[in-house]
């Protein structure tokens, strides 16, 4: 297995334990900046993947106003990345371009963590 491989399947775990409340939105910041930040991560990981999308939107997810509500789409986008890259993104930021981001700035404003 090469490394892209095995940092997308570390994406799809940390997403699916936010998903199962295994841990939180606090812990995948966490995993997600540490990640980010290791080097070697970072060199084998295609800049253009799904994972290295999502792994880099996760780093600032409480800026980019992230929840568990948004796991789904991102389990989505990993999968269909692999059979089709060009629609799993068009569909990636279809889904992005239509969420009121007002409204979830102000359903999240009492949330420390998204507070910031």
């Amino acid at each position: 297995m090469i490394m892209s491989e095995i940092i997308e399947q570390r994406v799809v775990w940390l997403l699916d334990g936010w998903k199962r409340g295994l841990i939180s939105a606090e812990d995948v910041h966490h995993h997600a900046e540490k990640w980010t930040a290791d080097e070697r991560i970072a060199s084998e990981l295609n800049e253009n993947s799904a994972a290295a999308e999502i792994l880099s939107q996760l780093d600032i997810l409480n800026q980019q106003l992230i929840t568990s509500e948004d796991i789904p789409e991102m389990l989505e986008f990993i999968g269909e990345s692999k059979k089709n890259a060009s629609e799993a993104r068009n569909r990636w930021e279809k889904y992005w371009s239509q969420i009121d981001f007002s409204k979830r700035q102000q359903t999240l404003a009492e949330d420390v963590f998204y507070a910031c």
